[in-house]
């Protein structure tokens, strides 16, 4: 597909916008699988691990053992999650290079990376949480009158750090699951490849987290009011949110691809080089 393949294009959101869009319908049964499943899977993990276990005696209704459970069913949620997204940067670029992935080659391949996909997540998360550690230390070591400027700070802090290292983070799981990085690796070249594009980064999340959030809330409002069958309300409301969650999932990998494009003259004649 030439238009994924324009060596030292300028990284321009509308171009992200459009490949992101072409992607996810060049093969939609795909991204709009993985996507579904990607909440699903989770979902039933989330309901039915708990009880699975206590049922099985394996676990016991003791606050500590509780404790335990939600923690396993959490590791759990997040590894299939990511998972699902590490199969869908790899199907992405088989697009790219001008091919069809199936869902089997790409949660294979994902599968491979998953260990390394849930560290990037782990650091990324624990150093964004890091200021609000020694903001609470700071609270401890000055005493009550101390927390008011402390949550003025915290205000800020809270605001500012999360977004700017998300959007230097943006494209590590791409980074990971693609050059097969570590996790640490892939979290600082996510930070070499989104330099000086953070801004562009930030305003394209927001505009895709907008969209998905009006399509969503207007479709609610309409099966709400049209579907008196709430099985089926909640089937159709799943049906037509896969969508615009398929395209926020595909943004980060054709971001990714967009800024190695720019910044390091990707062709196809790489691309064909870059997985095995």
């Amino acid at each position: 597909m030439s238009e994924f393949t324009e060596s030292g294009e300028d990284f321009q959101i509308g171009s992200v916008l459009n490949r992101t869009w072409s992607a996810l319908w060049t093969q939609p049964g795909m991204f709009l699988g993985l996507t579904l499943l990607s909440l699903a899977i989770p979902a039933l993990l989330g309901a039915l691990l708990g009880p699975v276990l206590t049922a099985a005696g394996i676990v016991s209704e003791s606050p500590a053992a509780r404790i335990i459970s939600a923690l396993v069913t959490f590791l759990l949620v997040v590894i299939f999650m990511l998972l699902f997204q590490g199969a869908i940067t790899y199907a992405v670029f088989q697009i790219f290079m001008g091919g069809r992935a199936s869902f089997g080659e790409s949660l294979g391949r994902s599968f491979s990376r998953v260990l390394d996909l849930f560290f990037v997540a782990f650091w990324g998360i624990l150093i964004m949480a890091l200021p609000f550690l020694a903001l609470g230390v700071l609270g401890a070591l000055f005493g009550r009158n101390f927390w008011t400027i402390l949550l003025l700070i915290a205000a800020l802090v809270g605001i500012v750090v999360p977004s700017v290292l998300f959007c230097r983070w943006y494209v590590s799981a791409p980074v990971c699951v693609v050059e097969k990085t570590g996790a640490l690796r892939s979290l600082k070249r996510s930070g070499q490849l989104t330099k000086g594009r953070r801004w562009k980064i930030y305003s394209l999340f927001a505009l895709v987290m907008i969209i998905v959030s009006i399509i969503s809330g207007v479709v609610e409002f309409i099966v709400k009011r049209t579907i008196d069958i709430e099985f089926i309300g909640i089937l159709i409301l799943i049906a037509v949110k896969v969508v615009p969650l398929a395209f926020a999932n595909i943004t980060p990998t054709v971001v990714y691809y967009s800024l190695r494009v720019e910044k390091e003259n990707l062709t196809a004649a790489s691309l064909a080089d870059i997985f095995d």
